[in-house]
């Protein structure tokens, strides 16, 4: 990638700086550690989201006072990414800090730590709480993403027959016009095969 710190430090539009972000591979991140916490400011949510993507994607450890500071953001989706960029950087050590979201109003930031702490525990228990969330009728189409996106994320879900029971019982109280239900029978396809 040519030059990403200069790309990132002249452009302005938002999506251009996403697109930069998701580029960068692990050569290019030392050279934009000095704009992350002005990205981490940026007035567009989703770059604050991506640059959170990107710090634990790359587990930046020097980050995470930022990080930590990203889970008061005013947007809901930035919270839930420094919360998975918190786990990202910490893996069982953040458990503390998942199980305290696990309380939280927010029902983003609930399934976002449901999600990682069943991950890290694998625990029966909470595999049941993200089940009566993401079956619910009225449950919301970024909920269970969010729920499918963690798992395809950080397992390898054909070992998880528990998440394919969960996955079928989420296609069945989803509408097929919901996005979330092609990739569902996308997703159980590929396990069949």
């Amino acid at each position: 990638m040519e030059c990403v710190l200069e790309k990132l430090r002249s452009t302005k539009d938002w999506s251009d700086i996403i697109d930069i972000l998701s580029e960068i591979d692990e050569n290019d991140v030392t050279k934009i550690k000095s704009l992350i916490p002005g990205l981490l400011g940026h007035s567009s949510w989703v770059v604050r989201a991506e640059c959170l993507d990107l710090i634990g994607d790359f587990r930046l450890v020097e980050f995470l006072p930022l990080v930590r500071k990203r889970l008061k953001d005013r947007n809901k989706y930035v919270r839930a990414y420094a919360l998975a960029a918190s786990y990202d950087i910490k893996k069982e050590k953040s458990l503390p800090l998942l199980r305290r979201y696990v309380q939280n109003r927010d029902i983003d930031l609930r399934t976002m730590a449901l999600s990682l702490l069943y991950v890290e525990t694998e625990s029966p228990d909470v595999l049941k709480k993200i089940e009566k969330i993401v079956t619910r009728k009225n449950c919301d189409y970024h909920h269970k993403f969010n729920v499918l996106n963690q798992f395809e994320h950080y397992l390898d879900i054909k070992q998880y027959p528990e998440i394919n029971d969960l996955y079928r019982k989420i296609l069945k109280t989803t509408s097929p016009k919901d996005g979330v239900a092609r990739e569902i029978k996308d997703i159980i396809k590929g396990l069949e095969a």
